[in-house]
């Protein structure tokens, strides 16, 4: 729906802010992470894939590496 479309692009934007800003805070990986969860929810595969790679490779051994390799296998 509009309503749930409109949601995700306000929160996309909320973590892009949270990542320039604030690159360095413990939430920034979290971020990243609910980033690609938006791009896959969108049914934007391509950058879903994108960013769990990024989010394993810039903070690996992390959570969100853990989870971002957990939705990787998921969109295979």
């Amino acid at each position: 729906s509009e309503f749930a479309v409109n949601n995700f692009k306000e929160a996309n934007l909320a973590y892009e802010t949270l990542l320039r800003d604030y690159p360095n805070s413990a939430k920034a990986s979290m971020a990243a992470l609910k980033m690609g969860d938006i791009a896959a929810n969108m049914n934007n595969l391509g950058k879903a894939e994108a960013i769990f790679n990024q989010v394993l490779t810039q903070y690996a051994g992390s959570e969100a590496a853990n989870l971002a390799k957990q939705r990787l296998e998921n969109l295979r």
